[in-house]
């Protein structure tokens, strides 16, 4: 442990809201296997791993921006 600051995202559902679609009637995205979904999960925790979650991961240090999938945590 460094002791340094750092921002952790965890994805507790992910292209499924029916909040979204009561209030926007933007229909949810249903994935059509396991495969698809982990897939669009890593692709989305590389993403936030790269520019944050506030765009802004290019200006941070390394390891400030981490992503928490199946229980651990990468970054």
């Amino acid at each position: 442990m460094t002791g340094e600051t750092y921002y952790l995202t965890k994805f507790t559902a992910f292209g499924v809201s029916l909040t979204v679609e009561k209030n926007t009637k933007v229909k949810s995205y249903r994935f059509i296997s396991d495969e698809e979904l982990a897939e669009a999960v890593w692709l989305a925790a590389e993403t936030l791993l790269v520019y944050g979650s506030n765009y802004n991961g290019l200006s941070r240090p390394d390891g400030c921006n981490r992503v928490a999938l199946d229980g651990s945590s990468c970054g």
